[in-house]
């Protein structure tokens, strides 16, 4: 991939000649690798090996970005041929993890203190939302709007504006409405907790928001259902807990501008408690999971980490999702397993504390024909 500029985009002139030695390393070994990665797809199929298929895929997508003043000359069409057809084979073995893992790249480079350095990566961006993908789901905006976007008001060369305004506009291409993305802040006017609620082992850490106004339900907010009292997801379910916060684990991690969508499996009650005694070296011997507790599982480097408190754990009922968990405690960022409150054992509770203020209990009840997920 391109390395970082020395200088950033609007204090240069760049020139298709300062690519020369770039284009001679690309036609010199790219057939190589062309032939590595097609034995090694053949190889691995679609297992594992994660890692390695995001840099691929990362790449080429600077590689047939285009426009590009360092784009490959004509005469090397069957190079830009191979590579787009290496981008669809690598796309058909996809995870959700994978996403992450590129969209926190693109994070990194595409900061506002360093995006006007990664020539390669502002059009290798472009190039990666081009691929069929839901972007609205991915929340991608942010990283657009809130760095890149708002510095290119700033650079002074006309190339280099047209340049990275072309790239820009392939991401916003996708929204409809870009403000319809904004964030809505409203106050809350009173907390319920949970009356049972303990710290040391957090057993029914729970709380009702009470809002100072309704919120109107939009493209990016909506409602989603709770379970019936009582009815748990069965283990090994497919998950997605969702969060901005860190991610690593306490120094390691960085506050993120991603929203995160992980998918988890649910973990039986004994594993859970067995696995946090074992893998959690700074957990109280004594400590005493509580029965409240809905555990689940993700991958390893990809979890639900500081700042995530609070965020939902959907879980499909039928064809839709329900709200079967809300983030409680991790083990140390790493996919071992987190905790969360499990909505099941507390809705009678939630519908007698809301039936006091006089709300409609109704509205998040799964047979409700009131809910549009």
């Amino acid at each position: 991939m391109l390395p970082e500029l020395k200088e950033d985009l609007d204090n240069i002139q760049l020139d298709t000649c300062q690519f020369e030695s770039y284009h001679s390393l690309l036609i010199q070994d790219l057939p190589k690798l062309y032939d590595l990665v097609q034995e090694f797809l053949q190889k691995s199929g679609d297992a594992g090996h994660e890692e390695l298929r995001v840099k691929l895929l990362l790449l080429i997508c600077e590689l047939t970005a285009s426009p590009t003043i360092y784009q490959l000359k004509d005469d090397s069409d069957n190079l830009l041929r191979n590579a787009n057809e290496l981008a669809r084979k690598l796309s058909s073995y996809w995870w959700e993890s994978t996403d992450v893992q590129v969209l926190k790249y693109y994070e990194r480079k595409l900061h506002r203190d360093c995006w006007k350095k990664q020539l390669g990566a502002v059009h290798g961006f472009g190039r990666y939302l081009e691929d069929p993908k839901d972007i609205q789901e991915l929340n991608v905006h942010s990283v657009i709007y809130d760095h890149a976007l708002k510095d290119a008001y700033n650079m002074e060369s006309i190339e280099a504006i047209d340049s990275v305004w072309n790239c820009l506009y392939l991401c916003l291409d996708h929204f409809v409405d870009l403000d319809a993305f904004t964030p809505k802040e409203i106050e809350v006017q009173s907390v319920i907790k949970h009356p049972a609620f303990r710290m040391d082992n957090f057993q029914n850490d729970v709380a009702l928001l009470i809002l100072q106004q309704w919120f109107e339900l939009d493209a990016h907010i909506n409602v989603i259902c709770l379970p019936d009292h009582g009815a748990n997801p069965p283990r090994k379910s497919e998950c997605y807990a969702n969060g901005w916060g860190k991610d690593g684990f306490r120094d390691l991690g960085q506050s993120i501008a991603i929203m995160k969508r992980v998918p988890f499996h649910v973990v039986g009650f004994s594993e859970c408690r067995d696995r946090i005694l074992k893998d959690a070296s700074d957990c109280r011997p004594e400590f005493c999971l509580s029965r409240s507790t809905l555990c689940a599982e993700g991958q390893i480097s990809v979890d639900m980490c500081h700042g995530d408190g609070g965020g939902p754990l959907a879980c499909p009922i039928g064809d839709r999702y329900q709200l079967s968990g809300v983030m409680s405690f991790g083990i140390k960022c790493n996919g071992i397993g987190s905790g969360y409150a499990n909505v099941a054992l507390v809705r009678n509770w939630i519908d007698q504390e809301l039936t006091a203020i006089g709300l409609d209990i109704s509205y998040y009840s799964a047979e409700s024909s009131l809910l549009t997920i």
